[in-house]
This record gives C-alpha cells, structure tokens and sequence, in this order.
C-alpha cells in the first residue's frame, strides 16, 4: 500500500461475517485500486474478524476494538486516521459496483467546487428496489426537509471539506442524516444519476432494529431545518406539525387551518431569508401539501370519515387542490358503478 493513497476507505464492521467477503471483494477489485482499506471492527463476535485476516492485501488496516462502542465511535476513528485526500464510506454488508471509485472520484476531480459525490442504490436482501436520489445540490438541500437525500454509505468525500464536521454521539441511529444537516450548508454536494452501490437489507441491520428510533431522530432533524426559517413557533408548535406532517392522527378544522397558514408562512419566510433555493423549496412544500391532501380526502390513512368534517377542510384547499380531491372521487364513483354492472 501507498504511504499517502489517494482515497481511504472507511468500512465499520460489527457481526457482519455472512456478508463481509462479498463486501470486500466489491472494495478490492476496483478500477480505481490507490486506497486503504480501514476496516475498524466493533468487537465482532461472530468470526468477522477471522474472515477478514484472510485477505493478505498490503492495502487493508484492521483497527480492532476491545469493546463494542457503536457505529458512531467507529466513523470518527475512521475519518480521523484516514490518510487519502478522499474518503469512500462502506458497510460491511453492502456491495460497490467495480467502477464505483473511479466515476465518483472523477466526478470530484472534475468539479472542485463539490465536497461529496453520491449515487443511486440498489435495495437487495430481503427488499428489491432502486432509490434514485436527486442529482444538484439545491435539490438535494431542500430534500432534507422530508428525508435524508443522500446514502453517506455510498459517499465519496473530500477529507479536508468535512475536517470540521464529526458523528455526534447523540445522533445514534440516524448519525449520516444528522451529518448531512450539519454539513450542507458549508458543503456542496452532488449524487451520480446512476447504481453504483448495492445496499441490503436485512433483518440483523441497525436500521431494521432501530427503525423507530430512526424515524423520531428523522423528524427531529427535520424539524431543526424547518426552524431555520425562523416562523412563529408558539403559533406553529411541533405538537402540531408532528400531528398533521409526521403522522397520520386525525385532526380538528382549526388544526388543518393553521397547518395550512404554516405553509404559506415558510413560503414567505424562505423568499425573505433565501435559507433554501427558491424552486427547490417550492417543490418540497408542494410534496408535502399534496401528501397531506391525499392522506386527509383520498386514502383514508387519518381514519377521516365525517362528510361534513370533509367538507369543511375542502374549503380551504386551493382551486386546483379542490378540482384534483373532487376528480379523484368522481373518478372512484365511476368505477364502482361499472364495477357493479
């Protein structure tokens, strides 16, 4: 190995002995091959050390800890003794496409002005499917506040952009999330329009585990970002917001109302302070408003089924929110009615 590779590879490992080979195969035969491998292990108890002390590759840095202290703490061992100018992070059940290193590594060479480039990934393992991230930086900014836009697991980042960003310890479970909310407005950041990294999911994962801790760690972060627009807080509390944004309870009219006003307000907030790109942000509120309209009039997720209740909330809806709510029932009467011929 390289006394000053270009890219460290940060790979956490914790009981992950059924997948590691894969992993670090996907990581060794890669087109681009200037790395180090950093293999921090958290006290593994099922052989996953002894798997990875096979591979007799002078690139590969096991740091064995003694006691098991969490993904977190393993990170920040890691992003601090890392030696390359970028770092590539990695799990330790996941697979890298072969070429993974080489297209983010030229991405970042090609435009300085970007500190991260991540990518597409492919849900493998017991869940099939594609998260196709968006691509610019203002679009993925504004994407924070309604989930984490980016897999920092399929991240390849430059070292001294990030020197003065670390894991915080109380940011357990939804550590990469809390990261990025940190970091982006310093950072700039870009996700690669293609699969260059398999994720798996499975049922031993910490974020099957911990899904709900995940999730109330989620809509805390999301809540810190919606603040940075600087509303009223007393008028449009967080119980109030979780209600009506994070869950599925049902409401009052007042409630609905306010929710409402709330939108209008962080429109305005945004024009004034310019916290997120005006487009970008436009379309994150639009998402939300719509999802909260479906739920309320076409779903049934917030177990709403009082007419006059209904009615009352329709009122309130733009003209083109009332068209598309009273097109999708006629549309749903319509098919019942031939259904029943």
């Amino acid at each position: 190995m390289k006394d000053n590779p270009l890219i460290s590879v940060v790979l956490p490992v914790y009981n992950c002995g059924e997948f590691i080979e894969e992993a670090l195969k996907s990581i060794l035969n890669q087109t681009l091959d200037n790395f180090e491998v950093l293999i921090i292990d958290d006290a593994s108890t099922d052989g996953t050390l002894e798997l990875i002390k096979k591979y007799k590759d002078s690139r590969i840095k096991i740091i064995e800890k003694k006691e098991n202290s969490g993904l977190i703490d393993s990170l920040n061992t890691g992003f601090k003794i890392s030696k390359g100018e970028f770092i590539a992070r990695m799990d330790g059940d996941d697979i890298s496409h072969l070429r993974r290193f080489e297209k983010q590594y030229e991405f970042l060479k090609d435009h300085p002005e970007v500190s991260a480039c991540g990518c597409w990934i492919e849900h493998i393992g017991a869940v099939k499917g594609v998260s196709k991230y968006l691509e610019n930086h203002e679009d993925i900014q504004a994407h924070l506040l309604v989930s984490n836009p980016m897999a920092l697991c399929a991240t390849m980042l430059r070292k001294t952009a990030y020197s003065s960003f670390s894991f915080r310890s109380d940011s357990k479970h939804y550590e990469d999330y809390d990261f990025w909310v940190e970091s982006m407005w310093e950072c700039q950041v870009h996700n690669l329009q293609e699969i260059l990294y398999y994720y798996r999911i499975h049922a031993y994962q910490v974020s099957t585990k911990w899904k709900n801790k995940q999730i109330e760690g989620d809509q805390q972060l999301q809540l810190k970002l919606f603040k940075k627009l600087n509303y009223n807080e007393r008028m449009f509390s967080d119980s109030l917001i979780r209600k009506l944004i994070f869950s599925n309870e049902s409401f009052r009219l007042s409630e609905f109302k306010k929710i409402l006003q709330w939108f209008n307000v962080l429109r305005k907030r945004n024009l004034e302070y310019r916290v997120f790109e005006i487009k970008a942000f436009e379309c994150v509120l639009d998402k939300l408003r719509r999802r909260l309209v479906r739920d309320t009039f076409l779903t049934n997720k917030r177990g709403e089924r009082n007419f006059k209740k209904r009615i009352g909330l329709l009122l309130y809806l733009s003209s083109s929110e009332k068209w598309f709510v009273i097109n999708r029932k006629l549309r749903e009467k319509y098919k019942l009615i031939f259904k029943s011929r």
